[in-house]
């Protein structure tokens, strides 16, 4: 009897994992988006190593974080509680299939097939997360506290899936991918339909929040969040546009970076802003105070 619960105390999540969530995934996400860069300038090695690492973490996260919320179910970290943060699971999944296909030759032909099923796990995944968080979101009142800028990540899950579906459209030379063509590119449509769909709603979310209602507690750094979703649908809809030939496509995914470095200045210029004021005051000498 002491064994056994031993062995269930040693395979329990840590409290670390439970209280951070889906958000630990943005060290899958970052290491794929890392890899990718590498793997355009031709740094096959270390974009592998890069891969492998977020693979790794993928595969132990993506299993022990849902795990924790099962085990340790509370109305605070269950299916109530689920939020925009949740979608990272999508975004670390897809990021995965994004660096898998960006692989330069031959890596990106041997890893063709297992980038086009990280992307099928990551666009059911979407389906089910999704589901769960607007079940969450309706079902409980809507405050401006609760409409936090991570459910920007519901724009940025469906962008990195179509970023992820146009770099395997242009993988032809693997069979199981060309198979999927058709299914890639209606399925890159609609996710990119429904993506862009949810930027009006999340701009009239902002409103409501910091204009209508007035919300302030100071800077947030979760506003980083809205960043990245700007900027993924922005090249996204460029590279998509490529790979199935809609001009219009690259020219407004081309339009869409100067917007996403207009709020990345934004953000850079807030998170700046908070601390300048800290250093400040640690600068002036003790005898001056």
């Amino acid at each position: 009897m002491p064994g056994r619960f031993a062995i269930r105390a040693r395979w329990r999540p840590t409290p670390g994992i439970r209280r951070s969530g889906f958000t630990c995934l943005t060290f899958v996400a970052g290491a794929g988006v890392l890899s990718t860069g590498l793997s355009s300038h031709g740094m096959a090695a270390a974009a592998l190593a890069l891969l492998a690492v977020a693979t790794i973490a993928w595969l132990i996260l993506c299993y022990l974080i849902p795990a924790g919320f099962m085990v340790h179910h509370n109305t605070a970290v269950g299916m109530t509680g689920a939020d925009g943060t949740w979608l990272l699971w999508v975004v670390g999944t897809q990021s995965l299939a994004v660096a898998a296909s960006a692989l330069p030759a031959p890596w990106a032909h041997r890893f063709a097939t297992p980038a086009l099923l990280a992307w099928s796990v990551g666009t059911v995944l979407y389906g089910i997360v999704a589901a769960l968080v607007l079940g969450a979101l309706f079902a409980k009142e809507l405050i401006p506290a609760t409409l936090v800028p991570p459910y920007w990540i519901f724009m940025g899950a469906t962008a990195i899936s179509v970023l992820a579906a146009a770099e395997l459209i242009d993988r032809t030379s693997d069979h199981v991918v060309s198979l999927t063509h058709p299914m890639l590119i209606g399925a890159g449509v609609v996710l990119w339909a429904f993506g862009t769909w949810l930027i009006p709603a999340l701009l009239i979310a902002g409103v409501w929040r910091y204009v209508i209602e007035h919300f302030r507690r100071g800077f947030d750094p979760a506003l980083w969040s809205i960043v990245f979703p700007i900027g993924m649908h922005g090249v996204g809809t460029r590279e998509f546009g490529l790979a199935v030939g809609e001009s219009w496509m690259v020219t407004f995914g081309r339009a869409e970076a100067w917007v996403a470095l207009a709020a990345w200045v934004v953000v850079a210029g807030a998170t700046v802003g908070q601390y300048v004021p800290l250093f400040r005051r640690r600068a002036v000498p003790q005898d001056c105070l």
